[in-house]
């Protein structure tokens, strides 16, 4: 190692144990990853056992208390600190062994009819084997697993950059809320699909990232372009979602839920212009290299602030009145007639989904722990000294091929049998846990690294 890499690595013991640089970690070496997720539908229609109090239900999964253990474990020879000039420099780096611990539980609701697979292919769950004949396990999609796996490519191509990371996060802020909405409202479900537009829209897109081509260049079978639909769908997201908060009385953490994540959705298409230039009736081609790159070169691409009364109003949510034709405009929201049309009818049908399922509440089957171990975690990053100390320019984070393991021996009947089935093809899910696993490392250990490189950097 260079004399650099070595004080780095001398550096990061030294704060380890001195507690010279604050690193936030919970007594005993925990850290919070995750405190619950949403429930993952798996099933329907799976018999119950007597406890339960009825005959056949609907399973889901869900994780929480997440944490991790050993993010101060840094590996000293995978360390490699270089300057590029006077200002900038690399550099990368390994942790030993982490450790993440959680429980886990199987949740029960009466036979409700949930038709998308949230948690795993984005597959209608009548599709899905049930537990009266068919299939033990659901043949998997092809090109739906190539999407999958474009998706997390982007994920990880947006997350080198510090904006996109910043993007990332707030995502991460509120999949609990887009999971309540696709697995709750069956009837926005159908409104998103938009008549297979929805999945042409996919195909085109996943074409256009193995051709390193246009993205949002085309017209699609209901003779709007694109842009339109983009931010079309984004309108119907924000309006089922105000819809959806505002089933709850103001100020309690459901109605904060889903508001927040309305008003983050609308915020979004606003953002979306200021940074690209494309807006629903404007067009600017770009690929996803272009998208990237224009995402991590944005001043300050963070979402701008929106009230979540003006998101009502424009987006006209009235629960008192249950909606109505549109009065007035607000201003920042694009809305043409067919566009109001349409948001109307998704806030119609989310209405209607919440009051069919007002009765139906879930509750815990079985609950046990789970784990995965972690060896590697890599770092790469590039670095600037500015103003006195050193900014994180860009980071990009690694993980370990890991497996996470359930101790299900507690699962027990039909119903623990069809969840360990299931939770075999839950790509969601892996995919979701490394997202948490990702943030939580990038949000414990990058404010410890840039501390410590203005340590050595700034006062070399």
């Amino acid at each position: 190692m260079s004399d650099l890499s070595n004080i780095f690595a001398a550096a990061w013991s030294k704060s380890g144990a001195t507690g010279a640089i604050a690193t936030d970690e919970p007594a005993g070496g925990r850290v919070l990853l995750l405190a619950g997720s949403p429930a993952y539908p798996l099933a329907r229609t799976v018999p119950m056992p007597e406890v339960a109090g009825y005959e056949t239900g609907a399973i889901g999964f869900r994780i929480f208390d997440l944490t991790a253990q050993g993010m101060e474990a840094l590996k000293p020879e995978t360390v490699s600190l270089v300057r590029q000039d006077a200002q900038t420099g690399r550099l990368s780096f390994g942790l030993g062994r982490i450790v993440v611990e959680g429980r886990c539980a199987i949740d029960a609701k009466p036979d409700p009819v949930i038709p998308v697979d949230f948690a795993g292919s984005l597959l209608d769950l009548s599709d899905m084997p049930q537990a009266a004949g068919g299939d033990a396990s659901a043949a998997a999609d092809p090109e739906k697993e190539q999407w999958l796996n474009q998706a997390r490519e982007q994920r990880t191509e947006l997350a080198k950059s510090t904006n996109g990371s910043t993007l990332l996060a707030t995502y991460y802020e509120h999949n609990e809320a887009f999971n309540d909405l696709f697995s709750q409202s069956p009837g926005f479900v159908s409104q998103w699909q938009n008549g297979g537009v929805t999945k042409e829209m996919s195909r085109d897109t996943s074409a256009a990232l193995q051709q390193r081509s246009t993205i949002n260049a085309k017209t699609y079978s209901n003779n709007l372009n694109y842009n339109y639909n983009s931010f079309s769908q984004q309108a119907t997201v924000a309006t089922a979602l105000a819809v959806m908060a505002t089933a709850y009385d103001e100020g309690t953490p459901e109605y904060q839920k889903y508001a927040n994540a309305s008003t983050a959705t609308a915020g979004f298409s606003t953002m979306v212009t200021q940074v690209t230039g494309n807006a629903q009736s404007t067009t600017v081609p770009m690929t996803s290299v272009e998208i990237h790159n224009t995402v991590a070169k944005a001043p300050n691409p963070t979402l701008p602030t929106i009230l979540f009364e003006d998101v009502k109003k424009a987006y006209n949510i009235d629960p008192q009145s249950g909606g109505g034709s549109f009065t007035s405009d607000v201003s920042g929201f694009e809305l043409d007639e067919a566009t109001r049309a349409r948001i109307q009818s998704v806030a119609a049908a989310v209405r209607k989904d919440l009051a069919e399922n007002a009765a139906i509440v879930g509750r815990p089957l079985f609950e046990s722990g789970c784990r995965a171990e972690l060896d590697g975690i890599a770092f790469s990053l590039t670095w600037r000294r500015e103003r006195g100390r050193v900014r994180i320019v860009e980071a990009q984070v690694t993980l370990p091929a890991f497996a996470l393991d359930i101790d299900d021996e507690s699962w027990i009947g039909e119903a623990g049998e069809r969840a360990r089935e299931r939770l075999g093809s839950l790509q969601f899910l892996h995919s979701a846990l490394e997202g948490w696993i990702e943030q939580g490392v990038r949000a414990h250990v990058l404010p410890r690294t840039a501390a410590i490189l203005s340590d050595i950097i700034v006062n070399a």
